[in-house]
């Protein structure tokens, strides 16, 4: 079933010439591999030319924006046979070149490649923020989020999800084999998300004033 899943979506690939409908189409099968538990369900071959010239320019931003394991994993082919490889330092102990595909998280997609084209991202959202919105109800105890929305609400990885359960275990419920974070949770994160960033802004202003000052004071001597 899930191999079915992957090969619609790969059947898709991604230009800056794809109608809405092909790119609805591809995040939408996209979609159905996220809900399986896929980790890594966007492969970077059917998206990169929506936002890129060329493919290695899209490696070059992934590999100096993100990091392996967390965010992307790479598979490597050679003589028809595929294994997973993370690399350190390129060595390929096995002679040749092999053909490398890299496979993406959700947030690690959106941010490195669906946001650079505006038209990809309005669907992006309509397909996947649409379905965070709202989170579902879990047993009469509020509305709760998975894993899957909360990566794509706050760009984050699944690490971090489950570090958030050491301080808010009680925000936290697992159904099955699967866990989900409580709505009231995600609010204060993006509450907090905000005030840091407001922090921020006081901040910089604030050295940006006394550097002005510094600046007036030494042309006064």
């Amino acid at each position: 079933m899930e191999k079915n899943k992957e090969k619609r979506a790969n059947a898709l690939r991604l230009t800056r010439k794809s109608t809405k409908e092909q790119i609805r189409q591809y995040f939408m099968n996209i979609l159905e591999l996220s809900r399986s538990s896929r980790e890594y369900p966007v492969n970077l071959d059917d998206i990169w030319e929506i936002a890129y010239p060329r493919k290695d320019h899209a490696v070059r931003a992934l590999r100096a924006k993100y990091d392996v394991e967390e965010d992307f994993i790479v598979k490597k082919s050679m003589q028809n046979a595929d294994y997973q490889f993370f690399p350190k330092n390129g060595e390929n102990l096995k002679g040749g070149r092999p053909t490398e595909h890299y496979y993406l998280t959700l947030s690690c997609a959106e941010h490195l490649v669906v946001r650079e084209n505006r038209m990809a991202f309005e669907v992006y959202r309509q397909v996947f923020h649409a379905v965070a919105g709202g989170g579902i109800p879990l047993l009469g105890l509020g509305r709760y989020y998975t894993i899957t929305e909360y990566c794509q609400m706050f760009g984050k990885s699944r690490n971090s999800f489950y570090g958030l359960m050491a301080g808010y275990r009680e925000e936290f419920i697992m159904i099955g084999s699967v866990y989900y974070i409580s709505k009231a949770l995600c609010r204060m994160l993006e509450m907090k998300g905000k005030t840091e960033q407001m922090k921020s802004v006081i901040r910089k202003r604030g050295e940006e004033r006394q550097l002005k000052l510094e600046f007036k004071d030494d042309d006064e001597q």
